[in-house]
């Protein structure tokens, strides 16, 4: 696949997720203030995510104070992870559970698995407040553990 092949992918995906999530990131008609679109909240959100970078950086990128930044990243969040529904699922059939065994051990001979879960960190700012140091981890640095559950093909699809 081309680079622009790529390119068109991101685009579409990105805009269909922008679709989903529009009416819980848009803000009322009524609001006098330079309100964000939901695209641009959506693409803060993500390049937050995707460089691991700290919210003065992604605001520098923006344009947008870190405050911004910060209250953007929630509101991204949140509305992501109300999808969670359409797409994050477990075999709940007896029959779906036993193909999803079988496929994992065809693949690695490790009987009665039905999904693979991994973390990482993310790296945050420390929080600043009272409880700051619980997002401290052991690495010395702070961060918020992310952890994802997959099926043997590596994504978690919707029906």
């Amino acid at each position: 696949m081309c680079c622009l092949c790529d390119c068109v992918c991101v685009c579409l995906c990105v805009c269909a997720l922008v679709c989903q999530i529009r009416e819980k990131l848009e803000f009322p008609s009524g609001v006098k203030n330079q309100s964000l679109s939901a695209m641009n909240q959506l693409l803060i959100g993500l390049r937050f995510y995707a460089t691991g970078s700290f919210q003065l950086v992604v605001g520098d990128t923006f344009n947008v104070s870190k405050s911004t930044i910060c209250h953007t990243v929630h509101r991204v969040t949140s509305a992501i992870a109300s999808l969670r529904e359409k797409y994050v699922q477990f075999p709940t059939t007896v029959d779906d559970q036993r193909r999803t065994m079988q496929s994992f051990y065809s693949r690695s001979k490790m009987p009665g698995i039905i999904g693979a879960i991994d973390c990482t960190h993310v790296a945050i700012q420390s929080p600043g407040s009272n409880d700051a140091e619980i997002y401290r981890n052991r690495k010395g640095f702070f961060s918020i553990n992310v952890q994802l559950v997959c099926e043997l093909t590596g994504y978690k699809t919707g029906p």
